[in-house]
């Protein structure tokens, strides 16, 4: 059986590589998987709000109403609360599993929630300039201080808090 895969084995970059002593995983931290869906899902909230726009006059029940309203509650609540915690959650719960002691889980929760948190500054910026630019009537139902606070503050100040506290939560829980 030599030369083929064994399924099991952790070669599998997905289940990062075992230590021989401990049999724990010791791969890389992966974010890309929750930071994109986060984003895409910002995209698509960004994409309703952008084919229908507040300046149309609707119809109450009307489905372009329904529509606008399902990418205003895309944007702002699981946007700025929700998607924010299942990040910080899938990255504090794979620190935990990933780092030898606690104070490693927080160093390496603090570096990864920074580093999210870079990356999806500048992913929502650029959505933000999308929907200046796409749209008149966006600007309308986008200002400015309700899109900093709701979608780059609050999001940033949960990943920075919670996902070191889950890294260090998980870790603490397995070494007990």
């Amino acid at each position: 059986m030599t030369g083929m895969q064994v399924f099991g084995d952790n070669n599998n970059p997905l289940q990062g590589t075992a230590d021989a002593n401990t049999d724990k995983p010791q791969g890389d931290i992966g974010i890309a998987g929750p930071l994109a869906f986060w984003i895409i899902m910002l995209l698509a909230g960004l994409a309703l709000l952008i084919l229908f726009p507040n300046g149309i006059a609707y119809a109450a029940g009307s489905t372009s109403l329904m529509l606008y309203n399902i990418g205003s509650y895309i944007i702002y609540m699981p946007g700025a609360i929700i998607f924010p915690l299942i990040v910080a959650l899938w990255i504090g719960m794979r620190t935990g599993v990933n780092t030898q002691s606690i104070k490693k889980a927080i160093d390496v929760g603090v570096i990864n929630a920074v580093y999210t948190s870079v990356i999806y500054v500048i992913s929502i910026f650029i959505i933000y300039l999308i929907a200046i630019y796409s749209s008149v009537e966006l600007l309308k139902a986008l200002p400015t201080d309700t899109f900093v606070v709701y979608l780059v503050i609050v999001p940033v100040a949960t990943l920075l808090i919670l996902t070191p506290l889950i890294g260090l939560l998980r870790r603490a829980r397995s070494q007990a």
